[in-house]
């Protein structure tokens, strides 16, 4: 258990995480205390060119950054402040000429009174019970059913209630990450691609096609775990990245992230008050956790099997 600077927190906003900028956007308290009606900020600023330069993505709409500002300001945080909420994360390899999977599988939950936030990580090929559906690899839940279904074989694998969901794909991943300057990252070795160093080792500034293939990279011996927690560095490379904007600068390119760039069961006023929260929070626990699990080739196909010993720690974890 690492503590942190709360600014690592904002992590939460992916996914994202992606995480990243994911993170804030789902984790939102308290789903009943928010109206979920769209803000209706007006079509110039949602299709505003955020690839370009920040500044003058800024300058284009300023009226409409002020309603940004406005509601952020206005923002009602005392009733955020008692009640944990748990959600998931998914991350889908959309392609137009396949069936989609979540390629990245999490479960957050954050506590505002005790300020932990706990993340898990579920390795893709997890062999679990899909509700209705049959036993097969976790990451087929949303090829099956989608955000929901994949909700549900969460939920019933954890024996948890999940509140809400943030789902990205890896389009939008690279774009959120292009958006924001790119991301900074420690490669503890050179990762290649067809013979060329693509990601070098040591300390890099990488962009969005360089960081998905960083979270991506799975040929080496460790596969899968190797996978998760590049996943997880590069989502907390992100908070710090989205944290160290002003807020006239982030507000607007998490609105378009919202806009344009994930599904999410959240408002984006939710976003705001909880982006706000965590602004004020000192000495929050962040905790990373993956679980456990073994390669086992069943019928001819290879699936994790979990740790059924780490599956009990991990649902103590989500529930206390």
């Amino acid at each position: 258990m690492k503590r942190i600077n709360h600014k690592l927190v904002f992590l939460l906003t992916i996914l994202f995480a992606l995480v990243l900028m994911i993170l804030v956007v789902k984790l939102l308290i308290g789903k009943n205390n928010f109206s979920n009606e769209p803000i209706n900020y007006n079509n110039n600023f949602i299709n505003a060119e955020i690839n370009g330069s920040i500044n003058d993505t800024i300058d284009t709409n300023n009226q409409e950054l002020m309603k940004l500002i406005d509601e952020y300001n206005k923002s009602e945080i005392s009733h955020l402040q008692s009640k944990s909420v748990t959600f998931a994360i998914m991350g889908t390899d959309e392609r137009a000429s396949e069936i989609s999977r979540s390629d990245i599988l999490m479960v957050v939950k954050y506590d505002p009174v005790s300020k932990k936030i706990n993340i898990v990580s579920i390795p893709r090929d997890t062999r679990v019970e899909i509700p209705g559906v049959k036993t097969d690899k976790i990451n087929h839940a949303y090829a099956f059913g989608g955000a929901e279904l994949s909700m549900n074989t969460l939920e019933n694998l954890f024996g948890i209630t999940i509140d809400y969901y943030v789902k990205f794909s890896f389009e939008s991943f690279k774009k959120i990450i292009d958006d924001f300057g790119g991301v900074t990252v420690n490669a503890e070795k050179d990762f290649e691609y067809e013979g060329y160093v693509t990601v070098p080792k040591g300390e890099n500034v990488l962009n969005g096609n360089e960081a998905l293939f960083y979270v991506r990279y799975r040929n080496d011996a460790s596969g899968d775990m190797g996978r998760i927690e590049r996943q997880q560095e590069v989502v907390q490379a992100l908070s710090k990245t989205i944290h160290s904007y002003d807020k006239e600068v982030a507000l607007p390119l998490l609105f378009h992230a919202y806009s344009e760039d994930i599904e999410t069961s959240l408002a984006f006023t939710d976003m705001l008050a909880f982006y706000k929260l965590i602004n004020m929070e000192d000495n929050l626990e962040f905790n990373t956790n993956t679980l456990k699990t073994e390669p086992a080739r069943i019928d001819k196909i290879w699936y994790e099997i979990i740790n059924e010993g780490d599956l009990e720690r991990i649902i103590k974890l989500l529930r206390e």
